[in-house]
Formats: C-alpha cells, structure tokens, sequence
C-alpha cells in the first residue's frame, strides 16, 4: 500500500501542478525548439507557459500533387503535417487558455515563416497575438523581447514563401526528367541543380589525370573527416552540454530527454556515459551518419554520450548501443541505434534488479513459490502454518543470502542509479 502511495503520489501532485499552470497561466509564448523552453519559462514567471512548435508545424502536401494553384497568382496550399497534428493539439489547448499569445520563432525568414503559420493554423486574432524576438537566452534579453513586441513582417514571411515555392516547382518539373533519363531517386532543386550544370561544365574541361587527381581529393577528404568524427567519439568532449541544431532539419522522433533516456537504462540495465568510456567499434555508418548531420545543421557535433549495457564500457575501478548528441537543456539527439539492446527480453530478464522494489518483490515470489514446491512434493500431507511460515522465511533468508554473495563476489549491486555511473562496482 506505502509503495503504490509513494508511486501514485508524485504523479498525481505532478498532473494537478500541470493542469493549475494551465489553467492559471495568462500568457502563452510559442518557441521553436524545445530545448528553449524550459529555460525561458524560468526567465518570466508563474504567469507564462512557454511551449514549442518544434520547427515548422505546417508544409506543402508531400503526396497528391505539387500543392501550388499555378493559374493563381502560385498560391501554396498548405497542410499540417501528419507528425505535427499532437503538437497543433496541445497547442490549442493552451491558447484557449491564455490571454496574450506571444509568438517567439527565430528571427529569420524561416522562423517569421513559422509565427505566420501558427496564427493561421491557431486561428490567432492580431490584438491578442504579439511578436517578440532575441538574440540569446538571458533573462535580460527575453524581458526585453517582452517589452518590445512587434507585428510579424510579411515581407519575411512572402520571402520564404518564395523561396518553398520555387523549391517545390523545380523539384517536381526537373526530377521526373532525371528519373527517365538518368537513375530513379534523383532531384532536382533550384540551387543544386544550377551547382550541378557548373560542375558538369567544369568536368567538361578537365583533363583525364586531372579527373583522377580530384577524385583522389574526395576520398582524402573523406578519410580526414572520418578520422575527425572517430576522434572525437573517443576524446573527452569539448563541449559537454550543447550542440547546435538547425530545428527544421530536426527528426522530432530522434529527440530524448534525460528522463526518459533514464527510463531506458534502468528498465533494461544499461549505462548512459560519455563515449570516451566506450571501448567497442562503431559501425560505418555510424560515422556516415555524425557526417551527414553536420553537412545538413552546418555545424560541429561534440559531447556525444552514449548506451549500452556495462560490459561495452571502459570503466573506472573503484552489446548494442545508442548513440546520442547533446542538443542543451536536458534533451539528446539519437544519431544511430544498432543492436538489440532494447530488446523485450532484455527488459524482462533484468525486471528483478531494476531496483530495490523489484529485488524484494522477485525474492518474496521466488521464496513463495518454493515453499509450495517444497510443501506439495515433500511434506504434502502438512498443513500448520507456523510451519509453512517457517519454511517460506528459510527460502527468503536463503534468496537473500545468495544474492549478496553473487553481489559481493562479482563487485555489484542492484541500484536503480547506477545508470550514470562510470565505476564499474555498481555495474
């Protein structure tokens, strides 16, 4: 009863703290990255709930059509996208709640493209709707965005229209003609393709041993940038709290927050450490892919962490891994999952040392159901309790006795908390 009490308590004082906030809640500011929000709702106030769109919440449709009325002036017909509906959801939510709307995107034309978007989805009248932006996460900055709200610039917003428009046309008339002429799965943009005409006229002009050389350059550069990515997996990290992101090239389902990568570990037995610790070989890919989120966030990845079960780990004295990137205030990027350690076996196989609760339950059962055994194949004609009592606390004492020799022998025990442990004593 205490333990289904200490469970259930801070879950229901949580909801009814969440359920006050929204409820209490005067403002509502929307952010683009989740990573942000917390921090800033520490910045203003019980009277503010910050919330995020995570990037975009609405595009052009990607099935049924190019999505533009061309005898229309090139209008773009928009959709909320099918991984962006919950997020809509809630955010609807809030704004019937609030009084002020405070649409907070970044400054560029993508993030004034994005504020544009939520008032039109949310359905957000101008007088109650305001426009902040700031250049950094610092109390100052953020209540002095407050203090000077503007109305979104639709020049911005039409810039970036444009911008997705063109995009949208060259791809769909262009990249049929490559697939019928060149090799299926091609594209075609209006920047890549104008790069690509420069390099077949540049190629036009090279001389075979030249094409041989430049060739030889990519791969030399390609060798570099692996041994980049592969020595900053096994050195300790630069920087250990954040990377920057470009939060419209984010995979929303890639994204895992401290707690729940902690969830993870203690459900399945595994540690989340540095991977300067980590003492396997990292699959090709898993370089490829570091490689290919730098070229598209345009940035440097560091701080990467790691999880995987003890046995993988460098540990100090005293089999499959998930591979994460930092992106700040508690959340991480996965890069790349390879291996079953997630695998509900796994999970079954360690529910008994997942913590002391499991431990001693596991012990009371185990003892339970040998002293059945006992009671029906030796001694079943025996019914008195004290008996039975007797025997079932021989097996509890015995469980118990047998499992601190196997802990003392092998220099572990069964915390929950070993989880970030980097001593291999608590393994």
């Amino acid at each position: 009863m205490d333990l289904a009490v200490s469970i259930i308590l801070p879950f229901l004082c949580k909801t009814f703290k969440t359920i006050e906030k929204i409820t209490m809640a005067k403002n509502l500011v929307i952010v683009e990255s989740p990573a942000k929000a917390k921090t800033i709702e520490g910045y203003l106030g019980k009277d503010f709930v910050v919330k995020s769109s995570i990037g975009h919440i609405r595009d052009l449709p990607k099935k049924g059509g190019m999505g533009i009325d061309i005898e229309n002036g090139f209008a773009p017909k928009y959709e909320v996208s099918e991984d962006k509906k919950h997020v809509v959801a809630e955010l609807k939510k809030h704004v019937k709640t609030a009084k002020t709307v405070w649409l907070a995107t970044d400054e560029d034309r993508e993030g004034e493209a994005i504020a544009w978007h939520l008032q039109e989805v949310l359905d957000l009248g101008k007088k109650e709707t305001k426009r902040i932006v700031f250049h950094e996460i610092t109390k100052k900055e953020i209540t002095n965005a407050v203090k000077n709200p503007r109305q979104i610039d639709t020049n911005l917003v039409d810039a970036q229209q444009a911008r997705r428009v063109l995009d949208r046309l060259v791809g769909f008339e262009l990249s049929p003609v490559l697939w019928r002429k060149v090799k299926q799965g091609l594209s075609a943009g209006r920047v890549q393709s104008v790069a690509v005409r420069l390099i077949v006229e540049r190629e036009k002009n090279l001389h075979s041993n030249n094409i041989i050389e430049w060739v030889q350059s990519i791969f030399n550069e390609i060798t570099v940038t692996n041994k980049s990515v592969l020595e900053r997996l096994s050195a300790s990290p630069i920087n250990k709290n954040v990377n920057t992101f470009n939060i419209d090239e984010v995979d929303t389902n890639a994204i895992f927050h401290i707690s729940h990568i902690e969830k993870i570990c203690i459900n399945y037995r595994l540690r989340f450490l540095d991977t300067k610790y980590f003492k396997g070989s990292y699959p090709e890919i898993v370089v490829d892919k570091i490689t290919t989120l730098e070229k598209k966030h345009q940035t440097i990845l560091d701080g990467f962490k790691i999880i995987a079960p003890s046995k993988l780990f460098r540990l100090d004295k005293a089999d499959d891994p998930l591979l994460f990137a930092p992106m700040g205030n508690g959340y991480y990027y996965l890069i790349h999952k390879w291996g079953t350690d997630l695998h509900p076996l796994r999970k079954i196989k360690y529910w008994g040392v997942k913590n002391v609760e499991n431990l001693g339950i596991s012990i009371f059962l185990l003892s339970l159901l040998s002293t059945i055994l006992t009671k029906n194949l030796i001694y079943g004609d025996t019914n008195h309790v004290g008996y039975l009592f007797m025997l079932f606390l021989f097996y509890v004492k015995g469980y118990v006795g047998m499992l601190f020799l196997l802990g003392a022998s092998s220099g572990k025990n069964f915390s929950e908390y070993c989880w970030l442990s980097k001593y291999d004593k608590i393994t």
